[in-house]
């Protein structure tokens, strides 16, 4: 048995356990929503398809990122297609520069 160097290893682990806990949390509210409207097995039902859908996004969003286009731009995805590991841009702009243009007109 080999260890995962990247260590995605126990990110999917807990990614599959999110889909289980998420599948059974709205199974059991959708049981309970029945059994409060007597509307047998409505509630349980779409429970159990609602967990299970988003528990298996959640879980390619962890253990396959590049196979899902939600919050990506098409470079983002040409990038993630292509392999390629670009850095993320920094989310504030550099002031260094404007404190040496103020410093030069003094």
């Amino acid at each position: 048995m080999s260890i995962d160097p990247k260590g995605r290893g126990t990110g999917v682990l807990g990614a599959g356990m999110t889909l289980t806990v998420t599948v059974l949390i709205f199974s059991y509210g959708g049981d309970q929503l029945d059994r409060w409207l007597s509307t047998r097995p409505l509630f349980l039902v779409l429970g159990v398809l609602l967990g299970s859908v988003g528990g298996f996004i959640h879980l390619l969003r962890v253990a396959a990122p590049q196979t899902l286009p939600f919050g990506k731009s098409k470079k983002g995805l040409e990038e993630a297609r292509s392999g390629e590991v670009v850095e993320d841009e920094p989310s504030k702009p550099d002031r260094s520069d404007l404190r040496e243009s103020e410093d030069d007109d003094s």
